[in-house]
């Protein structure tokens, strides 16, 4: 299919299941992550971004085709984000073109890793573990008000 877009044969990969230390290494391959507009990458972008490859991301209406945004946001490369779809193309395009920019954005990923709460996983469960025990709280309190409380998770 790649190739009937107009992509050279070597330029696409297709590669089987690898352990996931293996898949990481993989992922740091790649010169950039060019995200689905509709279904954006939520674990394999994220899994792009801890190999320092960056997300080139077009933000749509559905949950699904935010995340990719959100990690841009997160991880303070907004110039990764596209407007529309010629701003996608185009985008993609200049970095394809010019690997000093690709190469900066790069290290501002890489960089993150160690600093960016979006990769600090003791910190997401410390936070979840709080979010959990306060629900439990607040559901315990309201089966005893006779209210019906439903947590989802």
């Amino acid at each position: 299919a790649a190739t009937h877009g107009g992509a050279d044969a070597h330029q696409v990969v297709v590669t089987k299941n690898l352990p996931i230390r293996e898949h990481l290494l993989r992922h740091a391959l790649a010169d950039i992550f060019v995200d689905n507009p509709d279904y954006n990458g939520g674990t394999t972008g994220t899994d792009a971004l801890w190999s320092g490859v960056p997300i080139l991301s077009l933000a749509r209406e559905k949950l699904s085709a935010r995340y990719g945004a959100s990690f841009c946001l997160a991880l303070n490369i907004s110039e990764m984000l596209a407007r529309d779809w010629e701003d996608f193309a185009n985008i993609g395009h200049q970095l394809s073109c010019n690997p000093q920019a690709l190469h900066k954005i790069r290290n501002k990923v890489l960089d993150a890793r160690a600093t960016n709460r979006l990769f600090d996983t003791k910190w997401w469960v410390n936070h979840f573990t709080k979010i959990a025990k306060m629900m439990a709280e607040v559901a315990a309190q309201s089966r005893s008000n006779h209210l019906n409380f439903h947590t989802v998770v």
